[in-house]
């Protein structure tokens, strides 16, 4: 596991890109297609878009801090998706609307102890290739059955080389 505390301006430009994914998603209408109801802008957007970034510096990777290009960009460089996390123990979640293209991405894990008022901390656990994530021993409904079904990969799986 790898620790990535973001300074108060990096942290300020993820919060930005935050807040215009949210109003454009306003705007169109879209909602969480998995069952997720969000409670406010930081539990789940700009939190999540801050994973984005801290795996982007760990790797000293390109961020784009792109928003309205879902799945048309990878999150980090060329190739790379965040999945952030508040389960526990937490789990790399995948889900079965991905395509070809999402098999050969990798996903990396990541969570925080966001404290508001302190640096943004975040912990990268480790990551796995699409499809070597996408395999039944996996699959799951994790204790939902309303919600669709998805590959919920434990950290002990994840690769922690990066």
């Amino acid at each position: 596991m790898k620790k990535e505390i973001l300074s108060w301006q990096e942290f300020e430009v993820v919060a930005g890109v935050g807040l215009r994914q949210c109003f454009s998603s306003w705007k169109k209408g879209s909602r969480d297609a998995h069952g997720f109801k969000s409670y406010s802008f930081f539990d789940h957007t700009i939190i999540s878009l801050g994973a984005e970034f801290a795996v982007a510096k760990s790797l000293n990777k390109f961020w784009a801090g792109s928003y309205d290009e879902y799945k048309k960009l990878s999150d980090v460089g060329r190739n790379i998706e965040v999945r952030y996390t508040l389960s526990s123990p937490p789990k790399l979640i995948l889900r079965p609307n991905s395509d070809e293209t999402m098999k050969q991405r990798h996903f990396f894990l990541v969570t925080s102890n966001f404290k508001s008022g302190e640096p943004p901390c975040y912990y990268i656990h480790g990551h796995i290739k699409g499809e070597d994530g996408m395999k039944d021993k996996y699959l799951t409904d994790l204790g939902h059955a309303d919600r669709p079904k998805c590959w919920a990969i434990p950290i002990s799986e994840l690769n922690a080389n990066f």
